[in-house]
């Protein structure tokens, strides 16, 4: 709000130019201060959900699984969500919007979800947070920002490669 010189001087302030003051966010939830989720532990693992995945790993099969270990300051129910996304797509970037999502669980759960069908490629991915009030953490890119996290390389049987090879 721009406060006039002639009001400021009603209220015995003297100035030659106009004052902004800004007011608190009346839109803002009343109450105690909330805090968002932490995640505490992220990996990826093969399909078997129990072999580790290092960044840059290789999966023969079409699914990766992602795990987190995720507190909730609160004990609010607390999700996953990850964006997974090819490096091919939008230019490398991300969206800052989640592809999978898991279900609400309680604070302090380690969640894992499994995504079905991928095709041969490389992937990257980012994940956040979100508790059962809206607070979300921030997006963060899961270990070395910009780079592969994982390629999808499933081996053809003989049978299609010797088709392909006639065609």
């Amino acid at each position: 709000i721009d406060v006039s010189k002639i009001a400021l001087n009603v209220l015995g302030i003297t100035t030659d130019e106009n004052v902004n003051i800004d007011f608190a966010d009346q839109n803002a939830p009343l109450g105690p201060v909330k805090f968002p989720p932490t995640i505490s532990f992220v990996s990826q693992f093969q399909p078997d959900e129990t072999t580790l995945l290092p960044e840059g790993g290789t999966i023969s099969k079409d699914v990766a699984v992602f795990k987190a270990t995720i507190n909730d300051p609160e004990n609010d129910q607390i999700r996953l969500e990850i964006e997974l996304r090819r490096p091919a797509e939008w230019n490398g970037n991300f969206l800052d919007n989640a592809t999978l999502t898991s279900e609400f669980s309680p604070s302090n759960s380690t969640i894992t979800i499994a995504r079905y069908g991928l095709i041969n490629d490389d992937y990257h991915w980012q994940y956040r947070a979100r508790d059962s009030q809206g607070y979300v953490s921030e997006w963060k890119e899961f270990q070395t920002p910009g780079n592969i996290d994982f390629t999808i390389v499933i081996p053809q049987c003989p049978l299609q490669t010797a088709q392909s090879e006639m065609l």
